[in-house]
């Protein structure tokens, strides 16, 4: 796509790998691609959506994204890290009963997950 498309070669600017929400985006694009054209039970509607409905967005979307980058990479900004108010939020619901985490009583799988400091990703303890 990012040379067949003229659009994709001027919505995508050279330093795109060096966006997450860039690889993100185009990560999207090629799963939907992959489904499309290389899905065992594909048939030839899921080719034209794919044409008609998730280029056109994706690029609407990466133009826009990538628009300080026209003259120079723009880096972005500094990453967050939201562990100590997740911990903390999830601290709360704890303090406040099961019921605040998993609808209809019962602890439900929230209340097992925690937040793992080195990747703030969802973790479950040992």
């Amino acid at each position: 796509m990012l040379f067949a498309w003229p659009a994709a070669q001027r919505a995508i600017a050279p330093c795109w790998p060096r966006h997450w929400d860039v690889i993100e985006e185009l990560s999207m694009l090629y799963c939907a691609w992959r489904t499309a054209y290389l899905w065992q039970e594909r048939s030839g509607h899921h080719a034209c959506e794919y044409l008609d409905r998730w280029p056109p967005g994706a690029l609407d979307r990466l133009a826009v994204r990538l628009r300080p980058c026209a003259e120079a990479h723009q880096p972005d900004g500094a990453r967050r890290d939201d562990a100590e108010l997740v911990d903390r939020s999830i601290a709360e619901l704890r303090r406040l009963g099961p019921d605040t985490l998993a609808p209809g009583g019962g602890a439900g799988p929230c209340s097992a997950v925690t937040v793992c400091r080195a990747c703030a990703g969802p973790c479950r303890p040992p």
